[in-house]
């Protein structure tokens, strides 16, 4: 039956090997001909050379000011728990675009507003204990 100890899936995950082993189940299981599983291969910080920030930081949103469609981005050291929420002038919760867990990184979301009238909105990240809000302007 082999060696009871081996991962049928990964090489050697006590040094981060975390290559398939050729018998793993995974491999064939992707939509394409040459993929190796069944989830799409998404960079992280560590394949692309890049370290993980240190703190958490909530980016300026694109285009501002914005005509019907904005993006949110916003960087997380660790994975956490995130809520992004829309706010309008007056403080009223109008819409919440995420809540959920996610891994650390750089996220991005975007708001289409295409049914909201022109004016000034927030954008609100809660990752753990951080807290920011950022303001918009929407254009029509």
């Amino acid at each position: 039956m082999g060696d009871q100890n081996i991962d049928p899936q990964f090489v050697d995950k006590e040094t981060d090997n975390y290559n398939l082993q050729p018998t793993s189940p995974c491999i064939g299981t992707g939509r394409y001909d040459n993929d190796r599983g069944a989830l799409p291969f998404e960079p992280t910080y560590a394949d692309n050379n890049k370290s993980l920030p240190e703190d958490f930081m909530l980016l300026n949103n694109y285009p501002n000011p914005f005509n019907a469609a904005t993006t949110i981005s916003y960087i997380l050291p660790e994975p956490t728990d995130v809520t992004i929420e829309i706010y309008d002038m007056l403080g009223g919760l109008i819409e919440a675009l995420h809540s959920g867990s996610q891994s650390a990184g750089e996220h991005s979301l975007n708001w289409n507003a295409n049914s909201y009238s022109s004016g000034i909105y927030f954008y609100k990240i809660t990752a753990g204990e951080f807290e920011q809000t950022e303001k918009m302007t929407l254009l029509k």
